[in-house]
């Protein structure tokens, strides 16, 4: 129904438009157009006739008359003696009735015959200068004008209506794109996408639909991970637990025994709380959802290493720090920290007694590098991608404490803030950097 409006409001305008340049053609009447056009074209005529001698007059008046048969305005020249050298139909006619110097009569041009309105100006040498135009002819210009009025008028109607069904057309393919790719996202297929159109109006809200369902989709996932990351690293820690828990029901245990029983089972429950930090953090990093500011990672990186110092001490570790001063990223301070302490704890914890440690903060063209270089085992290089997944512990990892998650909040931490985490060889040791952009 829409399109049938649509094509109703075109048709009124275009009969409004018709009606207004009919309106301007009709007005003013024939006769008083066709006086006024005569009327102009004898001032510039008469003008010359006392200019011009008289031979380049009459060749004058001779193009000027072929010149204007299109315009229908006969030209005719009576000289004082009666002779008529310039003109055919308006010399022959009968003793004009003069009317304020216009006057009408019947005459023949053109194997056409008919009423001619003609205006008159006679000059002091008794010359007679006689303009003349075909009321019919005149009436037929004007019939043709009308036509193609008319014709233009149906062109512009059958463009307008062409366009308006083509729009329509492509309206509701647009709009049954859409409705299909909306169905498929309520059925749960959040990797859809709003189909792009050429619709300008139309794109520019869907680029932003679009941008808003990669969101949805992003914290969808995240949200997914969260909770299979959360079942699958608690599963192991709450059946040591449960274990645990189990030891102390049993008959005949000592107190020094449920002490030991209450112990452990604090320590499962330490480590549970520590994985379930990670995965927020974690969460938090991949949904993209911290609140970023301007930080200065250099001073973030000096708080991290006065936490860390006294346990490098406790396992007799160089800890040396090589910072530059005030560098300044757009980032997260809290997620940095910890990605700093995760990168640090891992070196501690993997570094051998005596061994050394050294931290950097420097500048490498368009990023600031945090770099943490320790002497311990190292990764080999085709388990270096594996270390940095979600709950992955390497062979060499067995008999420490660790959920497998270090190394994945730190990859989460750099993609937030557009850099990424490195893993190189020291030989011997590893070389862990995370570049930010600056």
């Amino acid at each position: 129904m829409r399109v049938w409006r649509h094509l109703a409001w075109v048709l009124s305008a275009g009969l409004l438009v018709t009606a207004l340049v009919g309106g301007l053609v009709l007005w003013p009447p024939i006769d008083t157009r066709i006086k006024s056009s005569l009327d102009d074209d004898l001032a510039i005529v008469a003008a010359l006739h006392d200019v011009l001698p008289p031979s380049a007059y009459l060749g004058y008046l001779s193009a000027r008359g072929a010149a204007d048969l299109d315009r229908n305005i006969e030209y005719t020249l009576r000289l004082a003696d009666g002779s008529v050298p310039i003109g055919t139909g308006l010399a022959t006619s009968s003793t004009p009735q003069i009317a304020k110097n216009f006057f009408e009569y019947r005459g023949q041009s053109g194997g056409m015959e008919g009423v001619y309105i003609a205006v008159r100006q006679c000059f002091s040498n008794g010359d007679c200068l006689i303009l003349g135009r075909s009321r019919g002819k005149a009436y037929m210009a004007f019939r043709g004008d009308v036509a193609k009025l008319f014709i233009a008028f149906l062109a512009a109607l059958l463009v307008s209506t062409v366009q308006i069904f083509h729009s329509h057309v492509r309206a509701r393919r647009d709009i049954t794109s859409l409705t299909l790719a909306v169905r498929r996202l309520l059925e749960g297929h959040l990797g859809q996408r709003l189909p792009l159109t050429k619709n300008s109006k139309y794109a520019t809200v869907t680029v932003q639909l679009n941008r808003l369902l990669e969101r949805i989709e992003h914290l969808t996932f995240a949200t997914r991970t969260v909770i299979d990351s959360t079942a699958h690293d608690l599963r192991t820690p709450l059946y040591r637990l449960r274990s645990r828990l189990e030891q102390g029901l049993l008959p005949d245990q000592s107190v020094y025994q449920m002490v030991d029983i209450v112990e452990a089972a604090l320590h499962e429950i330490d480590g549970i709380e520590a994985t379930l930090d990670a995965l927020l953090r974690i969460t938090l990093a991949e949904s993209g959802s911290a609140s970023l500011a301007k930080v200065n990672i250099s001073e973030v990186t000096a708080n991290v290493l006065e936490l860390y110092r006294p346990l490098a001490e406790d396992k007799d570790l160089d800890l040396s720090a090589l910072l530059d001063t005030d560098h300044v990223v757009n980032g997260n301070a809290q997620l940095l920290a910890q990605a700093i302490a995760n990168l640090l704890d891992n070196a501690i914890k993997y570094t051998p007694r005596g061994g050394s440690i050294i931290v950097r903060v420097d500048r490498r063209e368009s990023e600031i590098v945090i770099g943490v270089t320790d002497s311990g085992p190292g990764i080999p290089a085709a388990d270096r991608a594996r270390a940095m997944e979600r709950s992955r512990r390497l062979a060499n990892a067995a008999g420490t404490v660790g959920s497998g998650l270090g190394l994945a909040l730190v990859v989460a931490v750099g993609r937030l803030h557009g850099g990424r985490l490195r893993l190189g060889d020291n030989a011997p040791g590893l070389v862990a950097e995370l570049g930010l952009p600056i």
